[in-house]
């Protein structure tokens, strides 16, 4: 696993700037993809204290926002 952790460090130090941000974006989508199953007890917990974890919504919200722009912005 270390040596695929090399590798992937390796590659992504050849990305030009721009590209980052959009490789950043699809990792984040895949790791939330990932974590669906978690999807129930993050709302449970959520709901039961909001404020408590506001910050942690609030970065939810802008995630799906941004997912859908670079959707939109790859089908056009």
């Amino acid at each position: 696993m270390a040596s695929i952790r090399n590798e992937t460090y390796q590659l992504i130090e050849k990305i030009p700037d721009d590209y980052i941000y959009w490789l950043n974006e699809l990792i984040k989508k895949f790791i939330a993809d990932k974590e669906i199953d978690n999807e129930d007890e993050k709302l449970a917990r959520w709901q039961a204290d909001p404020d408590k974890y506001e910050n942690e919504i609030n970065e939810f919200i802008t995630g799906g926002i941004k997912a859908s722009r670079y959707e939109k912005k790859c089908e056009s």
